[in-house]
Parts: structure tokens; C-alpha cells; sequence
């Protein structure tokens, strides 16, 4: 049976203050702070909204500031001179971005750009850091957020090792459903992603990723339909992990 993960949110570009308060509070690092907490982080913090496409930063720039994911879904990429660009990750509602630069005070590692209209808190990263010391609860939950991620990386090079590229497509296509679960009769990964989205996740050619979605079409796993993922039959989606 599929599980259903964080549920993901289109955006709300007019919140009040305190359904940014409730906002945050979904966010799992700062679940365990007090209202009064929130409120006090919330006035460090200012509204950034996002339109679909827009760049949050770019890799090899500076970084300066963290963002507190509300809504939306943003694209975490980095290139190489060629232009081929690989997704890193994909990140919605309760997630939060570049918390790295503010740990270790270096330049971007990869570029965020929304991939869909986006609404986020943004913090500086000196502003972050000090509140976070002054709540070592969340210091843990920082190291959890980024081990969690390391772990990703690994099972992306697992998977990578000894997974062909269906086995791979596959295990992206749950994953995504995880992150970003669509309710309905046929469950679907609520996130409009093309065959080229799909394609620079798993390092492939477009071409290959259309040849794929082609076959779990006719095998009757999934549906694609107006560049949404449907997943008509789970066994039979699963069976092309080999």
C-alpha cells in the first residue's frame, strides 16, 4: 500500500501572521518550539514569495540567507560547463533550504528555482544561527535534516550501482509520491514534472525516460497525463525494480 507523507500545499501568497505562526510550526525542525518562539523567529524573518521559474540563488554564489519552505515546490540543481543539468532534490512545504551555507559560511552548491509558484520565510544566516543556539533542540534536528540527505545521496548511488534505469525511474516515481502525495481514486505524485524533469533526476536522456514512461503506460502501471504521474497499479510498477 502506498504511505502518503508531509501533505504537500499550493501556495497562499496572503497569510496573516498567524498562519505564518501555523506555518512554521508544521515545519519539523521547529515543531518543539513554543508559540511565543515561533513569534519570536517570525519577526526575524521576511515573506519572499516565488513565481514558477524564478531562481532563489544560483550555485557558486554566496550564501547569505536560509528559506522556510510554506508552500510550493522548488528544484534543487547543479550544472556542469556541458549544460546538462542534474536535479538534486525537490523540496515542498516543511522543508528547509540552505542551511548548508549557513553552517559552513561557503558558496552555493547547487541552484534552487521554483518549480512552481512558491511562498517562503527567509531568514539571514546569521539571524538563523543564533537562534538555533539558543535552542539546542533544534541544533539536533539540523543534524537529522542533513544527515537525512547524505543518506539520500547514498541510496542515489546505490540505486545507481545496481538498478537499471527502469528499476531506477521506478524508485524515483515513489519516492516522489512520498514526498508529494496526490489524494484521489488512483493515487498520482501531485507535482507536474516532464519527461526532461524526470530524466535529469535519474542523469539519462530524455529520450530514454519517454521510451520508459511509454512501457509502464502499456504495462497498465502508471498513467501520464497533462505532466502528472498516476499510479494505476502498484505491484506492477514495482515488479520493474530488477
Amino acid at each position: 500500500m502506498l504511505r502518503s507523507g508531509l501533505i504537500w500545499r499550493r501556495p497562499n501568497m496572503s497569510m496573516t501572521h498567524q498562519d505564518k505562526v501555523g506555518a512554521l510550526r508544521n515545519i519539523p525542525i521547529l515543531a518543539d518550539l513554543s508559540p511565543d518562539e515561533l513569534g519570536a523567529l517570525l519577526e526575524i524573518t521576511r515573506s519572499a514569495s516565488f513565481k514558477k521559474g524564478d531562481h532563489l540563488f544560483n550555485e557558486g554564489t554566496y550564501g547569505e540567507e536560509v528559506y522556510l519552505i510554506i508552500a510550493g515546490a522548488i528544484k534543487v540543481t547543479t550544472s556542469e560547463p556541458t549544460r546538462k543539468t542534474k536535479i538534486l532534490n525537490m523540496l515542498n512545504a516543511g522543508d528547509v533550504l540552505g542551511e548548508m551555507a549557513m553552517i559552513d559560511a561557503e558558496y552555493r552548491s547547487a541552484t534552487a528555482t521554483a518549480h512552481e509558484d512558491t511562498e517562503t520565510l527567509v531568514l539571514t544566516c546569521a539571524g538563523f544561527l543564533e537562534f538555533i543556539q539558543s535552542h539546542p533542540s533544534m541544533q539536533l534536528k539540523i543534524m537529522i535534516t542533513l544527515c537525512r540527505r547524505l543518506r539520500n545521496a547514498n541510496d542515489e548511488i546505490r540505486n545507481f550501482t545496481f538498478y537499471d534505469l527502469a528499476g531506477r525511474l521506478t524508485k524515483v516515481i515513489l519516492s516522489l509520491f512520498e514526498k508529494f502525495p496526490g489524494d484521489g481514486d488512483t493515487p498520482f505524485v501531485n507535482l507536474q514534472l516532464t519527461h526532461q524533469d524526470l530524466a535529469n533526476m535519474l542523469g539519462t536522456a530524455r529520450e530514454s525516460v519517454t521510451k520508459l514512461i511509454s512501457s509502464f503506460k502499456r504495462s497498465g502501471a502508471i498513467d501520464y497525463r497533462d505532466h502528472m504521474i498516476y499510479i494505476t497499479d502498484q505491484a506492477e510498477l514495482e515488479s520493474w525494480i530488477r
